[in-house]
């Protein structure tokens, strides 16, 4: 195993060189593919859904802030996984 220097500027070119080797040798992409699309759009539409579950057929206080929980946790979702994958360019 090569050995890595934490110089300042170093580290950072050594991790930079490896990922793309990665890339590059498993002849992928670092953009994404359909899957990262389609794991937001799924969590995009569970949010609607819930939201429009809360306007339209939610007639109780109870399934009200069901809808509110299950808001809120998706809202989670959208925070660690879509915009996890923004902040990486993906």
């Amino acid at each position: 195993m090569q050995k890595i220097d934490f110089a300042p500027g170093k580290f950072y070119a050594t991790v930079t060189a490896r990922v793309q080797d990665y890339f590059h040798k498993s002849n992928t992409t670092s953009k994404g593919n359909w899957s990262l699309y389609s794991k937001a759009i799924i969590i995009f539409a569970i949010w609607v859904s819930l939201y429009l579950a809360m306007l339209l057929w939610a007639e109780s206080t109870a399934l009200i802030l069901l809808c509110y929980a299950g808001m809120g946790f998706v809202v989670t979702l959208i925070g660690f996984n879509v915009m996890h994958d923004g902040v990486h360019a993906s």
